[in-house]
């Protein structure tokens, strides 16, 4: 298996080391969407999030949603028939569980995003109903780790 790494996608070192690590073949190539999938076959699309604070702009902001929905589109178009949006976080692990999210804090005490969780989870949750994408949670340190598991198991 090769996998192919988005250009535009911010370098993900702790990713790429996991590959490196593991004999994990990839290249670099601009992607029509997403940040991976696999050289061979465009069945699984995986978009990587560093946090929930990410997600949560891309989904409710009115312009990074209709974004998001034309990759969703994009891919359908290709042969996608599994598109993952693959989160960073260490203490939540399912969309459920987005409600409780702490919004974190940031130096001069506001907050990085002003979306309350509960609607960041309906939102989702819509999302997965309405364009049957996922949204799977792991912990930074284990993403290349999932990426590598989720593109194996679906050629």
């Amino acid at each position: 298996m090769v996998i192919e790494c988005d250009t535009r996608q911010q370098k993900q070192k702790h990713i790429t080391d996991y590959f490196d690590e593991n004999g994990i073949k990839y290249i670099r190539n601009k992607l029509y969407c997403g940040d991976y999938k696999r050289v061979d076959s465009p069945k699984v699309i995986i978009d990587t999030k560093k946090d929930l604070v990410e997600i949560s702009g891309n989904l409710c902001s009115v312009l990074e949603h209709n974004r998001i929905k034309r990759e969703i589109t994009k891919a359908c178009d290709i042969g996608c028939e599994r598109f993952v949006f693959l989160i960073a976080d260490n203490k939540i692990e399912d969309v459920s569980q987005v409600a409780n999210w702490k919004v974190p804090i940031k130096k001069d005490g506001s907050l990085y995003t002003k979306v309350r969780p509960e609607i960041l989870q309906k939102i989702m949750e819509t999302m997965q109903e309405k364009y049957g994408v996922e949204f799977i949670f792991c912990k930074r340190k284990n993403m290349g780790k999932r990426i590598v598991e989720l593109l194996e198991n679906n050629k």
